[in-house]
């Protein structure tokens, strides 16, 4: 409310500083925005404790991972891009504070009891209702895909396949022997900010046909999205490290 006040506190990296004003900006409340001085970036305390906890958690996942594979896994491969951003859902999800609670139970008031897949493992899954494939009675209702997480918002589930990334909300696992499959995991396609190649935008589709386009569905805040085409060459991904 506009009665509130809110500190807006972060280092001097100028995007971030223009962040801030535009909250500052926007905010009808009392903003305050505070940067911490050049390279001291400790000084940013609970945000950089933050940071370090994700690290821990990426490093265990991926260390998990390789471990599973029996190969090493390369930072160049988008499918990691997911572990970073599932790394903090993890934390939000089952990391308790002094109150006993954790964040997801702050913000939703129960605990998060959805069961979830380990990240990485291949699984089969089911392509939402409004996927076309199901208009065929002939072509098979469950694929094979790499588990990458869930959405906290709407509780899908990312799905990584060759040729970008779907969102879906039943997945069946599969025998011990085929849940670890490295040569599927290191082709997966698409990131958070560009989940389908060739696509613009980070909203997940439903299904991705063999031409590359997306079909139609609903995104997040109940919009209906129009199929969208690639219109610019690939030119690959930088992933960070």
């Amino acid at each position: 409310g506009a009665d509130v006040k809110v500190q807006v506190k972060s280092d001097q990296e100028p995007a971030i500083v223009v962040l801030q004003e535009e909250i500052k900006f926007l905010r009808k409340g009392r903003t305050q925005c505070v940067n911490s001085p050049v390279g001291e970036s400790e000084c940013n305390g609970r945000a950089e404790n933050a940071v370090r906890r994700v690290q821990v958690k990426y490093r265990t996942n991926k260390a998990f991972l390789e471990a599973k594979f029996g190969h090493k896994i390369s930072a160049d491969m988008p499918a990691t891009s997911w572990m970073v951003r599932w790394a903090g859902e993890i934390l939000t999800r089952f990391t308790y504070g002094k109150d006993g609670k954790t964040a997801w139970h702050r913000r939703r008031g129960s605990r998060c009891a959805r069961p979830l897949v380990p990240f990485g493992e291949k699984v089969l899954y089911l392509p939402l209702k409004t996927a076309e494939i199901h208009k065929d009675k002939g072509e098979p209702k469950m694929f094979h895909g790499i588990w990458l997480g869930a959405n906290a918002r709407t509780e899908e589930i990312f799905i990584g396949t060759k040729a970008g990334i779907v969102k879906c909300r039943t997945v069946k696992r599969l025998p011990e022997e085929e849940k670890w499959d490295f040569e599927l995991f290191s082709q997966v396609q698409g990131v958070p900010w560009r989940p389908v190649p060739g696509v613009q935008g980070d909203h997940v589709p439903v299904e991705i046909r063999s031409d590359g386009s997306i079909t139609k569905a609903i995104d997040e805040d109940g919009v209906e999205m129009a199929p969208e085409v690639a219109v610019e060459e690939d030119i690959g991904y930088n992933i960070p490290t």
